[in-house]
């Protein structure tokens, strides 16, 4: 991952991010600093919006799809294995279970309708791995979807 680049243009309707276009560090489709997420309304993601027609980014680890008026999506499909994380202190990620996300997206009509999938997967695997790892608390994320408090 580490040679992975920052953003990578998949076609002229496509792109791929990590945080948003033009930075890693950048909540989307979420907003926050330590202590304080939530979802992003559409008029913020759409401020850094750009004219591709799909954009998918991750780093929050939460699944989204923000539709902007004029067609444009920006999703986040949320985490295959690690569906809750701890930034700091006072800033968490957590998903609504312990299931492996990812998204859809096909080319329908000039559009990319998305789709959010979400689907149950042994848990407990990776968990024992993380606990074996003397990682509790990244053994608890996987079993529940929550961070360890």
């Amino acid at each position: 991952m580490a040679q992975a680049p920052p953003r990578l243009q998949l076609n002229a309707e496509v792109l791929l991010c990590h945080g948003t276009p033009t930075s890693d560090r950048t909540y989307r489709p979420h907003k926050g600093r330590r202590g304080d997420m939530r979802e992003a309304s559409a008029a913020e993601v759409a401020r850094d919006a750009t004219k591709h027609a799909l954009t998918l980014c991750g780093h929050t680890h939460l699944p989204r799809c923000v539709s902007l008026g004029d067609g444009r999506q920006i999703a986040n499909p949320g985490s295959v294995g690690f569906p809750a994380y701890q930034l700091d202190l006072a800033s968490y990620q957590e998903a609504d279970g312990p299931h492996a996300r990812y998204l859809t997206a096909e080319r329908i009509g000039g559009r990319w309708p998305v789709e959010l999938q979400a689907v149950a997967y042994d848990v407990e695997a990776p968990a024992r791995r993380a606990q074996a790892a003397g990682r509790p608390t990244w053994a608890y994320a996987p079993r529940t979807g929550r961070v360890m408090r």
